[in-house]
């Protein structure tokens, strides 16, 4: 699996998933952060969709073995009981996942 700039690209298949990209997005205040990295809120520009994106540093190899586990499940999983995932692009030195945006705070105080 290869994350850039323009989302992400599946080795095995050579399949191209990208629905959201780094210009469509607004960014706003920081809404969470944890061992993954930052959580921003954000809007989708030309829809004025509420997303969240998680921000993770792909320099620290420990993060980019967890992002390439998250990626990999979220493509596998699908479900409307889930979190659902737009795509993730590479920025800044850093991987962006494009999030569904829940306004029912963090993820772990509903579990």
């Amino acid at each position: 699996m290869r994350v850039d700039n323009e989302g992400v690209t599946d080795y095995a298949t050579g399949e191209r998933n990208q629905m959201i990209l780094p210009q469509d997005v607004h960014y706003m205040e920081e809404i969470g952060s944890g061992n993954g990295g930052v959580v921003k809120k954000a809007i989708h520009k030309s829809t004025g969709m509420p997303l969240a994106i998680k921000i993770i540093n792909v320099y620290d190899k420990g993060k980019r073995h967890q992002l390439y586990n998250e990626l990999k499940t979220i493509k596998l999983l699908e479900s409307p009981y889930l979190l659902k995932c737009y795509g993730a692009f590479f920025e800044e030195g850093s991987v962006r996942l494009v999030l569904e945006y829940m306004d029912c705070g963090s993820m772990e105080t509903m579990i």
